[in-house]
């Protein structure tokens, strides 16, 4: 795993992550980076297959941090700024496995599982990180794989 991928502000925020690790797991580009190590990221998108009351996650947060920011409340999804963090918690309702144990933190797919749902959501927008994680996961795997 390329830890390096995080910068200081992730790295300080994982053990808070943690308290969210038995419901949650890491998706998206920081979670490609810790596999492939090819960019840094920002932020942490936290995905789980069962439904979630967002006020409950954000109570649980204002027990232990302090929330600087909110971008999204709603149904299924949270996306807050927490010590210059964006972190988004979000109801993906696929059943993912999350093989892979990142710094006795958090749980994440496979890179090819990783890849798969990156392509996925590409379908839904398009954003230039979106075809350079991609790129670099397609110089592991063909898209057949996929």
């Amino acid at each position: 795993m390329f830890k390096n991928i995080l910068n200081s502000d992730q790295q300080k925020l994982l053990s808070f992550i943690k308290l969210f690790s038995s419901d949650f797991y890491l998706v998206g580009g920081t979670a490609i980076a810790l596999h492939i190590g090819h960019r840094r990221s920002i932020d942490f998108d936290l995905f789980t297959d069962s439904t979630f009351d967002p006020m409950l996650i954000r109570n649980k947060i204002i027990n232990n941090k302090d929330i600087d920011h909110t971008f999204s409340q709603g149904s299924g999804e949270l996306t807050i700024l927490i010590n210059k963090v964006k972190v988004t918690f979000f109801h993906y309702p696929f059943i993912i496995e999350r093989n892979v144990l990142f710094e006795q933190t958090l749980k994440l797919p496979d890179l090819i599982t990783l890849g798969a749902m990156k392509a996925f959501a590409l379908g839904r927008r398009a954003k230039w990180k979106d075809y350079v994680d991609l790129y670099f996961i397609f110089q592991k795997f063909s898209f057949q794989e996929l």
